[in-house]
């Protein structure tokens, strides 16, 4: 037997090749370009990042806006210097660590979860099994089931 051939010593040019298409075909090379711009994000933990980046800006603001706030309150009472004013600083600080701490956990489950459903859908449509039409979560990019199949 020969590379390319067959058991029974065929060569390359004995076997015919089909150049048919199938239904995914047409969405494949629709979806082609932005789903793999999509997965590799995903995969590249690139949206966990920008994600990160704007929760962390969000949250320094907000705190120092509640450190103002605090400051002013107790800057009014004429206790600007006293140890109550300290702690709740602290605790204030202490506070808008732990939710920020939470808000980042949240969004890096949501990016495996992600990421395994991304896989998923590669492995059913790669298969032949899949069928994207019950699929959403692309569509929270906007090139999910909803955005190949409007209705």
């Amino acid at each position: 037997m020969s590379i390319g051939g067959s058991f029974k010593g065929g060569s390359q040019s004995d076997r015919s090749t089909s150049s048919s298409t199938t239904p995914w075909s047409g969405i494949a090379s629709q979806l082609a370009g932005t789903l793999k711009t999509n997965l590799s994000n995903l995969a590249s933990g690139s949206n966990l990042s920008n994600w990160i980046k704007t929760l962390t800006a969000s949250t320094q603001q907000a705190t120092k806006t509640g450190i103002s706030n605090i400051k002013e309150a107790f800057g009014a009472s004429g206790m600007a210097s006293s140890s109550a004013f300290a702690k709740s600083i602290g605790d204030f600080q202490v506070q808008q660590q732990l939710g920020l701490d939470q808000s980042i956990s949240q969004v890096e489950q949501q990016n495996v979860s992600d990421q395994l459903s991304a896989l998923q859908e590669i492995i059913s449509l790669a298969s032949g099994t899949g069928s994207q039409v019950g699929h959403q979560w692309g569509d929270s990019f906007g090139w999910g089931a909803s955005a190949a199949f409007p209705k």
